[in-house]
């Protein structure tokens, strides 16, 4: 058997009726229908959980708020002139801001291995460890095999002639030191040179 049940609203009372929608992140605007609302926006208080939004504009019968930042998910609730009505649950959802990598400048010898982390920091500040949500690569095609979860394998790409001033290992580390002479048999003995990611060679 159906049975439909009405809701009467005194004319001119404070009541929440709907909003739209019932869920979004901080920074959202989100419209709260309903009646007795202030036509001026400082008038109305609208809390997200006990968080306070800023009312955007306000008409007798609607307001638009943005959700604050901080706001956790939980009631809505407005209050006008001393009086609060409280709403539906409305859900917050985080929002990814930024991914910090760690190590941020590496070194990987060829054939070994570097574990890369990736933190990510979201809309209400909060941080969480995302290393095995993101896809990982290099901005360097082929300097690294990427595994599960940040694992990295350093990878040999290709040897390329450079002057001798410029004979920088590049993704890897840099080999010892070489003494120089302006005479070609005074100059130390080249210590022997370990080939890494992207070293150059001359």
């Amino acid at each position: 058997m159906l049975q439909v049940t009405r809701t009467t609203l005194t004319s001119g009372a404070l009541s929440l009726i709907n909003v739209t929608p019932l869920s979004g992140a901080g920074g959202q605007n989100v419209t709260i229908l309903g009646q007795g609302f202030s036509s001026t926006p400082a008038s109305n208080m609208v809390k997200f959980n006990g968080t306070s939004a800023t009312v955007v504009s306000a008409t007798p019968s609607a307001l638009m708020v943005t959700v604050p930042p901080a706001a956790t998910t939980g009631l809505i609730s407005v209050t006008v002139g001393g009086t609060t009505v409280q709403g539906p649950n409305f859900t917050v959802t985080l929002l990814l801001v930024s991914i910090a990598i760690n190590p941020a400048s590496p070194s990987i010898p060829i054939q070994e291995h570097q574990q890369f982390t990736a933190t990510g920091t979201f809309s209400d500040n909060s941080t969480e460890d995302v290393s095995s949500s993101v896809t990982w690569n290099s901005s360097v095609p082929g300097v690294l095999q990427f595994g599960v979860g940040g694992q990295a394998l350093g990878k040999f790409v290709r040897l390329a002639p450079v002057r001798p001033s410029e004979k920088l290992a590049r993704d890897c580390w840099r080999p010892p030191a070489v003494a120089r002479s302006t005479a070609p048999s005074e100059r130390s003995p080249r210590p022997p040179r370990r080939r890494c990611a992207g070293a150059h060679r001359s």
